[in-house]
């Protein structure tokens, strides 16, 4: 049974080489020291807790270049909510049986994980890019070039899964039929739960919920499922695998981007969807009309591209763009949920207003007749 590492000092010289050995990341050599180092984080996981080490080896000069100098460490909190307990299960499954099939993932390489279903707490050993990449503060959105380099990122990503034969079978589920087409836009929750919160949130606000806005809500939860989806999501057509949180600060951006990549992490909330979530996640839920309106279709087109030269076929840019608009239809319960799971107002205030003017500026609407 592999062990679970619930702090940094439990990270000792020997449980690394130990481990390094065993995936193959070191052939010679030992480890003889692993120290905590102190890292600027302008994003921490509210589930886990993240540490940096320094990794040091006897016969530095002849330890392979696979041997890593740098690791971070997520360790899942104590004391967390079964709910967010499998955030970790999660994002240890998705490096496991996931990303290690990928050939050169844009990933932080992963050197260990580990979830123990009897208490639920999981760790992450991964490799620390600082020294390479970085994440811009909050609030601030990434440069033009770095944003461009997302798209690239998720393109690649997303064109690897694309109808990918393992997708719902031996990766993520899929319904197969009726009602539960709400899978293809990767619902966390069902809709009569969405209908619950909405209800909550309807009392909590209320009215400070304009009239407008409220019927919006309950026009959009009255055409649910939308025409067509279901029969798409039975025959698994242009589907892939969405991180699920996909906001700019999940994402590593490269201090020199002609040598290195965006790398992505948290993978917690990985799933089933169109591709196009990912990319209403981090544009239509975080950034203004203004922003929106320079950058939105060419990142949107660039992906596209990207795809077709990845190989995808039969994806045309109008479905593209009617993808991203179901994806913006479905961003806007996003403040539904976060109120309900009781996060505070300042964290899904904004996105509310922000998630209805994408609406609007797509005109989602048509959609939903």
């Amino acid at each position: 049974m592999q062990k679970l590492i619930t702090s940094p000092e439990q990270v000792t010289p020997e449980w690394l080489t130990r481990i390094l050995y065993s995936k193959g990341y070191l052939t010679q050599g030992r480890v003889i020291s692993v120290r905590k180092v102190n890292r600027l984080q302008h994003v921490v996981p509210f589930f886990a807790d993240i540490s940096f080490l320094k990794a040091s080896y006897s016969y530095s000069s002849k330890v392979p270049q696979s041997a890593p100098r740098w690791l971070c460490l997520k360790v899942s909190k104590p004391n967390l909510e079964p709910a967010d307990l499998l955030l970790g299960r999660k994002e240890v499954e998705f490096y496991n049986a996931i990303a290690s099939t990928m050939d050169n993932p844009p990933l932080a390489r992963c050197y260990d994980a580990v979830y123990v279903p009897d208490t639920g707490q999981s760790h992450l050993l991964l490799d620390d890019l600082s020294e390479t990449h970085f994440q811009p503060e909050p609030p601030l959105p990434p440069s033009n070039l770095h944003c461009e380099q997302l798209m690239d990122c998720l393109a690649r990503f997303h064109a690897h899964w694309w109808e990918h034969p393992r997708l719902g079978t031996d990766i993520g589920e899929l319904a197969n039929q009726g009602p539960s087409s709400e899978e293809i836009l990767r619902f966390p929750y069902s809709m009569r739960e969405t209908e619950e919160m909405f209800s909550g949130f309807v009392d909590f606000l209320g009215d400070r919920l304009s009239i407008a806005r409220r019927k919006l809500y309950e026009q959009v939860l009255s055409a649910w499922p939308f025409p067509g989806l279901a029969e798409r999501l039975i025959e698994r057509r242009s589907l892939t695998l969405v991180h699920g949180d996909a906001h700019v600060w999940n994402f590593l951006y490269p201090c020199h981007p002609e040598h290195d990549r965006v790398c992505i992490i948290d993978w917690h909330e990985w799933g089933i969807s169109l591709g196009t979530n990912d990319l209403a996640e981090m544009i239509g839920l975080w950034w203004y009309p203004e922003r929106r309106a320079r950058m939105e279709e060419p990142l949107l087109r660039r992906y596209h591209d990207r795809l077709l030269a990845h190989g995808v076929a039969d994806y045309s840019w109008e479905r593209c763009w009617d993808d991203y608009r179901l994806s913006a239809i479905r961003n806007l319960f996003g403040p539904v949920w976060m109120q309900a799971e009781g996060r505070p107002p300042s964290t899904w205030w904004p996105v509310s207003e922000r998630v209805v003017l994408a609406f609007q500026d797509l005109e989602c609407a048509n959609l939903l007749e």
